[in-house]
């Protein structure tokens, strides 16, 4: 009983955090060039790469053992259109990163959550870790959206 209790706080916790900050970066992606935006995300971005080797050996020893990894990278497709997505690391081998989609996808068509993703390490754009208790680290590019996000309203 307290297990699902747990799981369901936890997805419940997930689930607005991740509809908040992708309706934030919707917005900013139809609002500026996928180039423009690398710019803007340049410095947030910098801060989650230096911290990634760090992120990479806790979860390989196991010591995020009771909580969730998800990286975030930035998918294009033939029509230059581009997507910042989630994605919940399940294997992290050398350089190449495996999960599973774990965001609504608006803007790039054909991928659903729950698919299975494979990619370089190299095209991460930043981390998040979600605590057993909601709390959260890394996350850096949303935050830093929605510090900007706040200070034009």
């Amino acid at each position: 009983m307290r297990y699902s209790i747990y799981i369901w706080l936890i997805c419940t916790i997930w689930a607005m955090f991740v509809f908040t900050i992708q309706q934030a970066s919707a917005q900013i992606q139809t609002n500026i060039s996928y180039e423009r935006y690398l710019e803007l995300i340049e410095e947030p971005k910098q801060t989650a790469l230096d911290q990634l080797p760090a992120v990479k050996k806790r979860f390989k020893s196991d010591e995020l053992d009771a909580s969730d990894l998800f990286v975030v990278v930035i998918l294009t497709d033939e029509s230059d259109n581009w997507e910042q997505v989630f994605i919940h690391v399940e294997r992290w081998n050398d350089e190449m990163v495996a999960g599973i989609l774990a965001s609504e996808m608006g803007i790039i068509e054909g991928a659903q959550p729950g698919d299975p993703f494979v990619f370089e390490e190299k095209h991460l754009v930043d981390w998040l870790i979600v605590y057993e208790n909601g709390k959260e680290e890394g996350n850096f590019i949303a935050h830093y959206l929605s510090a900007l996000q706040n200070l034009s309203q």
